[in-house]
């Protein structure tokens, strides 16, 4: 019952083939209605009856984007890919999910970062606590902040939504005139951007 287009031995129920070229699936939409759009959408039932729906479980796998490559062996080889799962047990009118991301290096193809039904983000952790968690078992790994040309500033901004007179934004920045300098800025001003017209409070050489 597979489907082959551009291949006669197609592997899975449908496969599209093109030799020396792009290989394009394209989802068209045409409506006046800003509303509709092209949708692709993978559907996972719990009961194994075609049509029957079932509710799923916390952790069950929903759907997969996966890429692979050819090994020097001959055999493909999963590369990168996008996983979506649920996360928590379902209700009777929602299903909370989570995206992990994922890619192999020389030895695994394992998860690198996941989006979890809060909106947490962890990287290098499936259980992220906060809205971005970094975990790492590396020694001198973590988070690094670059800029692009030596004009530039890298700069860590703490700031409050507060609206209030005493509000207090932050800025941790490297000093781009005094090179290597470490400032920490302190804007009171409501809404104020501690690192263009905050004033520094510390400063460490």
């Amino acid at each position: 019952g597979n489907v082959g287009i551009g291949n006669a031995v197609p592997g899975e129920l449908l496969e599209l083939s093109k030799s020396a070229g792009d290989t394009v699936a394209e989802l068209s939409c045409w409506s006046t209605n800003a509303g509709h759009q092209p949708r692709l959408v993978f559907t996972k039932s719990a009961s194994a009856a075609i049509n029957t729906l079932a509710a799923t479980e916390a952790g069950e796998d929903l759907g997969r984007i996966v890429a692979q490559g050819v090994n020097t062996s001959s055999a493909a080889n999963e590369s990168a890919g996008i996983f979506f799962e649920g996360d928590a047990a379902p209700d009777d009118d929602a299903v909370p999910g989570r995206i992990s991301f994922w890619t192999s290096d020389a030895a695994t193809f394992q998860e690198r970062m996941r989006i979890d039904d809060g909106g947490n983000v962890g990287i290098g952790t499936a259980v992220p606590g906060r809205l971005l968690a970094v975990s790492t078992v590396t020694d001198g790994n973590g988070i690094e902040i670059l800029t692009t040309t030596a004009a530039q500033s890298p700069a860590l901004r703490l700031t409050s939504a507060h609206a209030t007179s005493t509000n207090r934004n932050w800025a941790i920045v490297t000093n781009n005139t005094a090179f290597g300098d470490l400032n920490f800025n302190i804007s009171n001003a409501k809404g104020g951007d501690a690192y263009s017209s905050g004033t520094v409070v510390l400063a460490l050489d």
